[in-house]
């Protein structure tokens, strides 16, 4: 059965360059950040414009500008910081993050065939063609390397195409999930508080301009652990509270509310 993803993927698998591209493209926009015409002229990499489309597919940039973790990226001068953040790259790309998911911890101890990759997207409906997996094997390898989660070995003298796994590989990506996850939930709990205009206060501006919340229950059931609370004025906030722990979900309906019965 074909994987399926609630969020809209790519149909096309990255393909077209390699590492060194991607990190030139980095310092090109780094330079000339949403000039097009100076970005071109300053490039000193090959195929621009299939490095470009490699970047916006994995979120680092659009067009030629960046986003949140291009600028992370770019910016970033600790090597290690950059192999962290590239490892948050791929987990972030489902085509890349469920293909390392379905690896076992043995599995991180030997070497992987290319071709395992390409069947892997090939089963679960990734990639626009046979040919773009081909393309795309390659890209991956890169990202393997930029993450600091092993080496990409072109196969030669009757030897396959593989990755050689780094000795912590599985521990680094186990790691980079938990930093994924924290995330998650900060800023999930950073929205409990809703910022409003202050005209709309119910006693003419008496307050400060975050709203209280007057939570009125829901006609229809909600599926389990996923909890709304409507906001005046005309705000619903729909939290997943799948991975919360318990403490965390009193605290929530605390602030929602302002008490919570511990029975």
């Amino acid at each position: 059965m074909a994987i399926t993803n609630s969020e809209t993927i790519e149909e096309t698998l990255p393909y077209g360059t390699s590492w060194e591209n991607i990190l030139k493209l980095l310092e090109a926009i780094k330079k000339k950040q949403g000039d097009e015409k100076s970005i071109r002229a300053v490039y000193s990499g090959a195929k621009i414009d299939g490095a470009r489309k490699t970047m916006e597919i994995l979120g680092l940039i659009d067009g030629f500008n960046f986003k949140a973790l291009g600028k992370e990226l770019a910016y970033e001068t600790n090597e290690e910081k950059k192999r962290e953040i590239f490892r948050k790259v791929i987990l972030n790309y489902p085509p890349y993050e469920l293909f390392l998911a379905k690896l076992t911890e043995s599995e991180f101890q030997q070497e992987t065939d290319i071709e395992n990759v390409k069947n892997f997207w090939g089963r679960n409906d990734f990639g626009a063609s046979p040919n773009n997996r081909d393309e795309a094997a390659s890209v991956f390898g890169s990202f393997i390397e930029l993450a600091g989660l092993g080496e990409f070995i072109i196969g030669r003298r009757g030897k396959a195409t593989r990755i050689k796994w780094n000795a912590e590989a599985k521990k680094l990506i186990d790691e980079a999930h938990t930093t994924t996850n924290l995330e998650a939930i900060e800023e999930t709990t950073l929205k409990q508080e809703v910022p409003v205009d202050q005209s709309s206060s119910h006693d003419n501006g008496s307050k400060d301009n975050v709203t209280d919340f007057f939570p009125t229950q829901k006609s229809e059931p909600s599926p389990p652990n996923i909890h709304s609370v409507e906001v005046t004025p005309n705000i619903t906030i729909t939290v997943d509270m799948s991975e919360w722990d318990t403490d965390k979900i009193k605290a929530f309906f605390k602030a929602a509310y302002g008490e919570f019965d511990n029975d």
